[in-house]
């Protein structure tokens, strides 16, 4: 078996059609069941939304879904497997009631959820307006930010390259802003990455804060 995970988490990676093409090529070939987590598939910032695997296969391979990015409905626990009928009978022989089964309240929120795509864009919108506050901001200030064109992640290079634990500390000691270390994500590198998670009002009133942490002398 082999998973993968695009738009990726944690750093916002996406891949285009014909690597998935390629990628469930190889598995066909050496019989490996093929299994992909979309769940930040409909958190594209630009353009065209990321391809999904059962756009280029059908057989050996299974995808999931969920409502937790899509919706902002992470407590609900609500999503979907698709993918080779034979598997998915399988599956559903084998587990025919699932533990984690949902309250009726919760099942019928997710129906709702996944019939409505109105509220998926309204997400899409919000998330990329925040993320043009913070890349604005950094662009102001002199600080290197890795696009991103899908999930809601920025990964910022710490000011110097410095310790990106010392440096999420400071943000957090000093500001009050929660950032993530790269290396707490299993990335050796001067990066902190910040989950742009909090309402426009708090992310204005975190780059305020921020803004105080710069040297005047660092500023363009």
């Amino acid at each position: 078996m082999l998973w993968i995970n695009y738009p990726h988490n944690p750093t916002g990676a996406t891949v285009d059609r014909d690597y998935l093409a390629r990628l469930a090529e190889l598995c066909r070939r050496h019989d490996i069941l093929l299994c992909s987590d979309e769940c930040y598939v409909d958190l594209y910032l630009d353009g065209e939304p990321p391809p999904s695997l059962l756009e280029v296969a059908r057989e050996g391979v299974l995808v999931f879904h969920s409502l937790s990015k899509r919706s902002g409905m992470t407590g609900y626990r609500a999503g979907f497997i698709a993918g080779d009928p034979q598997l998915i009978g399988a599956l559903r022989r084998a587990r025919a009631n699932f533990g984690v089964a949902s309250s009726t309240m919760v099942q019928a929120a997710a129906a709702w959820a996944w019939r409505d795509d109105a509220h998926a864009a309204a997400r899409r919108a919000l998330f990329r307006r925040k993320r043009e506050l913070f890349t604005r901001f950094f662009a102001e200030v002199g600080l290197a930010c890795a696009p991103c064109s899908a999930t809601f992640y920025l990964w910022l290079r710490t000011p110097g390259d410095a310790d990106p634990r010392r440096y999420a500390a400071e943000l957090a000691e000093r500001a009050g802003i929660l950032v993530s270390p790269a290396s707490n994500l299993g990335v050796e590198q001067p990066y902190v990455r910040l989950a742009l998670v909090p309402t426009e009002t708090d992310c204005a009133r975190a780059i305020a804060c921020w803004r105080e942490l710069i040297p005047r002398s660092a500023a363009p």
